[in-house]
């Protein structure tokens, strides 16, 4: 079945094509369908492309679009239908026509078929031989055009009904006989008398003002057996309702045309890159001169980037594909300057031939200024700061990418938020006081706290500013992240402190080491040579460069501080204080404090903070004399600094960590004051790391020259003195 099928349609084919008439296939939409080649040869169009892409009122007179249902309706009824008609062809001609249409149904749809007989051409073969007795007026009134036959003098011989049908019609209007009319036809008929010298016929357009109408006129010589002219056979066809159009539709376009020109948009037509009309706004957008555009190549205009899709949107357009009519695109002037421009185009019937019609508009200004304000917002979304807007409600109605990043809110939820969901310290209560506030301040700084993405908390610092923007009010914040500048400034405050703590440290080690000048401690050496004492020295040297604790023993007089100066001037820590403290020389209370400090108002008297001397030898170095003397309630302390290296002043819960290497010295038996409980053992143990006995002078006699003479010679220096011998 499906071969047979197709077997009917190829035959149909080959059919239609060999066909000796024009045949036209049209749908019940008056679209023409289908055509072959003789339908083409027919109106004068080149391909069949041409044809069925028009309506069957673009080639026919009798048709238009009120009444060609009904001709469809009659068709269909009647399945067989013939008429006579006049076929307009793409140069303007006029030629009558016989149609035999038949309703056929082709794969489901409704067809006619139109086979159609050119009377022109058959009229013509008839003429030929008027002069035969079976050409008669009867044969003449078969034709339907008005006809006429002349002799060599254009006087009428024999005319058919038509004319008189026709130009019957004009005497009324015109106030003259059909005599006088036919009279006044060819005396301006002037032109056509040449086929008599030519024997060749002739076709001209003319209007007879005298009617108001225009006619397509043909004259046709009769030549006998031996080419003389007997006859000459004039038709007309009125053509005044097409000229009419025409005219109108001149008219219509020399308006259009002062518009077009009068336009601020650049209207090019153009096929295939070749522009048949353009306004003189197209030449201010391109800079080309009339000569120019001529010879310019469109394509050429557009910028290179540019090309590739603007060929595939006109491809797509000569296809009947649909394509946006709204298109964007870069072209370079005659002087080679950039200008965007926005065309609206569409595919367009442009004297008789398809084009491109396309206004254009530059809007270069519009792109630039777009850019500038998309570089704007490019700016403000990649600032590190989170910039918002506020309304006179509260919401978040615009903001940066920074801004939604930082709080984790994208900006279409952002629209629909409220301030109060990032800042805490904003709320319904107090915003419209807030609101009001910024009518009158219209600028304000202040801390906050916002919660964002992960409900983490940053510290910001908001600057709030007041402005208008079409007649509405709206507040636009900058909040910056200030979490690093708050722990900065921690860092500071806690540096400020330390700077403050070592500060008064250095003032109560300065006191200290200026009462020290004040009790003349000016030894700087250990004056002698004695094997025991040389031997001694020779183990500070050792223990000089460790941080253990160093216990001197030795009776009162015989020189112990010197050996814990020298200790200290030979160790690591020679560069820090040395911090004296007698333990014998204050009561326990004041010992106490003057060891570990104290705090504003620890006890009656303490009216401002003091610094303890451990505080003060921090990194250095402190001598415990006469440590044998300490009372048993400070002992622990002291323990607790020699194990931890802590302790708390007097007053403070507070507790201080030092670093302190201790030397301390007694003239008393430790051992002894230990099995006596007046000396704590443990304690004792930690002092008594590194143990030194300083013998007294008796025991090292052969020291006293060398010390006889070392006095000697400084106070004689001191006095203007001198002494040779003693």
């Amino acid at each position: 079945m499906k071969k047979q099928q197709e077997n009917k349609v190829k035959y149909l084919g080959i059919a239609i094509e060999k066909s000796t008439n024009p045949i036209f296939w049209i749908n019940p939409d008056s679209n023409i369908i289908n055509v072959n080649d003789k339908a083409c040869l027919h109106l004068g169009y080149s391909s069949k492309d041409e044809l069925i892409n028009l309506k069957i009122d673009d080639i026919s007179l009798r048709h238009h679009k009120n009444n060609f249902n009904d001709l469809w309706k009659e068709i269909k009824n009647r399945k067989t239908y013939t008429f006579e008609t006049k076929h307009k062809t793409k140069d303007g001609d006029i030629i009558p026509v016989t149609i035999q249409a038949n309703f056929i149904e082709f794969k489901g749809e409704e067809i006619v078929s139109c086979l159609v007989k050119d009377l022109k051409k058959e009229d013509l073969v008839d003429k030929k031989e008027i002069d035969s007795p079976k050409f008669n007026s009867p044969t003449l009134d078969v034709i339907a055009e008005p006809l006429y036959v002349v002799d060599k003098e254009f006087k009428i011989i024999k005319s058919n009904k038509a004319t008189i049908k026709l130009f019957k019609s004009y005497e009324v209007s015109s106030k003259l006989s059909l005599k006088e009319i036919e009279n006044r036809l060819f005396s301006e008929l002037d032109d056509l008398k040449k086929v008599v010298e030519l024997k060749k016929s002739i076709k001209i357009k003319k209007y007879f003002e005298f009617i108001d109408k225009w006619f397509d006129i043909g004259a046709y010589p009769i030549i006998d057996k031996n080419e003389n002219l007997n006859f000459v056979v004039i038709y007309f066809y009125d053509i005044s309702d097409n000229k009419k159009t025409e005219i109108a539709l001149v008219e219509s376009e020399l308006r259009y045309r002062t518009a077009v020109e009068k336009s601020h948009d650049a209207i090019v037509i153009f096929w295939k890159n070749k522009v048949f009309y353009h306004n003189s706004k197209a030449l201010d957008i391109t800079g080309y001169s009339e000569e120019d555009a001529r010879k310019v190549n469109i394509i050429d205009i557009i910028h290179p980037e540019d090309r590739a899709k603007i060929k595939d949107i006109w491809k797509r357009r000569e296809e009947g594909k649909y394509v946006e009519k709204l298109t964007n695109f870069r072209i370079l002037t005659k002087s080679g300057e950039l200008k965007y421009i926005e065309t609206n185009g569409d595919v367009v019937s442009y004297q008789g031939k398809k084009a491109v019609l396309i206004s254009a508009r530059d809007i270069t200004n519009r792109v630039l200024l777009e850019k500038e304000k998309s570089l704007s917002h490019a700016a403000i979304d990649n600032v590190g700061e989170a910039i918002y807007l506020l309304n006179k409600d509260a919401y978040v109605c615009r903001s940066n990418d920074f801004c939604c990043g930082l709080w984790g809110i994208s900006r279409e939820e952002l629209t629909k938020t409220k301030i109060f969901k990032i800042n805490k310290k904003l709320n319904k209560k107090n915003w419209l006081a807030f609101w009001e506030s910024m009518m009158l301040k219209k600028e304000t700084v202040n801390e906050a706290i916002h919660t964002i993405s992960g409900n983490k908390k940053v510290q910001v610092e908001v600057k709030y500013n007041l402005f208008e923007f079409d007649n509405i009010k709206y507040i636009l914040a900058i909040a910056s992240d200030i979490t690093e500048r708050k722990k900065s400034e921690q860092r500071i405050t806690k540096q400020l402190l330390e700077i403050k703590r070592l500060k008064d440290r250095l003032e109560t080690e300065n006191l200290y080491l200026k009462d020290e000048i004040k009790l003349n401690h000016n030894f700087n050496e250990i004056i002698t040579k004695d094997n025991k004492l040389k031997k001694i020295l020779q183990n500070v040297e050792k223990v000089a460069s460790t941080d253990s604790s160093v216990l001197i023993l030795g009776e009162t007089g015989t020189g112990k501080e010197l050996l814990a100066r020298a200790i200290h001037d030979i160790s690591k820590r020679r560069n820090k204080s040395l911090i004296k403290i007698n333990c014998a020389a204050l009561p326990a209370n004041l010992l106490e404090s003057e060891l570990f400090g104290y705090e504003k108002g620890a006890f009656t008297g303490a009216l401002s903070k003091r610094i303890g001397r451990f505080e003060i030898a921090d990194k250095g170095t402190i001598f415990l004399d006469e440590i044998g003397e300490l009372p048993m309630e400070l002992q622990p302390k002291l323990l607790r600094v020699l194990q931890d290296g802590e302790f708390e002043r007097l007053g403070s819960s507070k507790t201080i960590k030092v670093n302190v290497r201790i030397i301390s010295a007694s003239n008393r038996d430790l051992k002894k004051e230990i099995s006596e409980k007046k000396f704590r053992p443990d304690l004792y143990y930690r002092l008594n790391v590194f143990p030194i006995y300083n013998p007294p002078l008796r025991d090292r006699k052969n020291d006293i020259p060398l010390l006889v003479n070392y006095f000697v010679n400084k106070f004689s220096k001191i006095h203007g003195k001198q002494i040779y011998r003693i």
